[in-house]
């Protein structure tokens, strides 16, 4: 079975737009249900829906097992959360930063692996791989995490996604935090997804196994992530703080512009990324100057509290 480009970068697109969906409709869960248990299933999940893609005998079925695959490979976004609730309060910035290193490394690294596998045994190995690699880590969680349940039992499921969105209007601070997380992840998609098609092709002709040890230069990058978190627990978080649309529009701009529009639509998004974290730092520091905005109920509390016989209990007049 043959991709071109465009449905390369679709099965791209397809994983994390299930990836997407699984952040949304899953990790949440860790409020409702034990989160080892949710922990451990979702990794099984993932190992299951790894065989699709790895038996696929066209596109179609490709597509659906990768975005299935995507969907609940939200696993370790589940464990992040697990090693902040273990740690102590003074060190969850550097356990939280040597957590990200090892999935950012895992990111990279795979794209390695997935070269030498490819270059072994052909591009379905890596699957079978990865499927296996998933149940030993779906058994391990098992073993060794403690069982910690979630703390929103009284919740339905409905109203646990709906106090999600709330967090989201009602959060000015995390829209920001969300655009600029949005805009990175798209900027770095840019850039590996369209790399694969850049090296594969003249003047460069790499092999599969090239193509993937090139994902070592971002290595050193991952490797941040641990020293990051220090400043974050002294209270420097700003010093640190630097999608799925990345991808898909990567494979209509290759298309039609090649690797200078590839280029172009990178710096957008990381120029997008600056923009978005500078506006943020001007809003929350003229928020800092100003006095607290106070309801018409606010105002009128004071009064009431001097009213005779308020300290008191007793209503004026008995």
């Amino acid at each position: 079975m043959r991709l071109g480009p465009s449905l390369a970068a679709l099965t791209v697109t397809a994983a994390q737009g299930g990836y997407a969906l699984g952040l949304i409709l899953l990790v949440p869960l860790g409020d409702l249900v034990e989160r080892r248990r949710l922990a451990v299933s979702l990794y099984a999940a993932t190992a299951v829906f790894l065989l699709v893609p790895a038996t696929a005998a066209n596109g179609t079925v490709l597509l659906v097992g990768t975005a299935l695959t995507g969907l609940t490979a939200v696993g370790a976004q589940v464990v992040v959360p697990i090693a902040v609730t273990l740690a102590a309060p003074g060190e969850r910035g550097r356990v939280v930063g040597t957590v990200m290193t090892g999935l950012l490394l895992g990111a990279l690294l795979a794209r390695t692996a997935f070269g030498v596998l490819s270059a072994l045994g052909g591009w379905r190995t890596v699957y079978w791989v990865n499927a296996a690699l998933m149940a030993l880590v779906a058994v391990l969680l098992r073993v060794f995490l403690p069982r910690l349940g979630g703390d929103g039992a009284r919740l339905s499921y409905p109203g646990l996604l709906r106090s999600t969105v709330a967090m989201l209007r009602y959060e000015p601070l995390l829209r920001w935090r969300a655009g600029i997380a949005a805009l990175s992840m798209a900027s770095f998609n840019v850039l590996w997804t369209a790399l694969t098609f850049l090296l594969v092709r003249s003047p460069y002709g790499w092999s599969e196994s090239a193509i993937g040890l090139f994902a070592l230069v971002g290595a050193a990058g991952a490797l941040t992530a641990s020293v990051a978190g220090r400043p974050a627990d002294r209270g420097h978080v700003q010093m640190v703080t630097g999608g799925t649309c990345g991808s898909a529009l990567t494979s209509v701009v290759w298309t039609h512009g090649g690797w200078t529009s590839v280029c172009v639509l990178g710096a957008a998004c990381s120029a997008g990324t600056i923009a978005l974290w500078t506006l943020e730092r001007i809003i929350v520091a003229r928020a800092a100057g100003r006095p607290p905005r106070l309801t018409a109920h606010q105002r009128e509390e004071p009064a009431r509290a001097a009213a005779p016989g308020r300290a008191s209990g007793v209503r004026p007049g008995r």
